[in-house]
């Protein structure tokens, strides 16, 4: 959800422009979405203990951390 709404503004911001079909945006946006997904699993693999107390089905919880770390990288 975090990296959608971070790549989000970019689409949002090049429709606003009028050239919502502009390859470099969309390029820039899918690079955007990838880094911001890698950095909120591997953040969220540093928080498995509060994961653990709400009950989240993250990736942390279903397989492990070290699982989760390769994941995001």
């Amino acid at each position: 959800m975090a990296s959608s709404s971070v790549t989000i503004t970019f689409i949002f911001g090049e429709i606003v422009v009028g050239n919502p079909w502009n390859a470099i945006v969309w390029c820039f946006s899918a690079i955007a979405f990838f880094i911001d997904l890698g950095e909120e699993i591997a953040s969220d693999a540093m928080d498995m203990i509060g994961d653990k107390r709400i009950n989240s089905r993250s990736i942390v919880i279903s397989r492990d951390k070290d699982s989760a770390l390769k994941i995001s990288g």
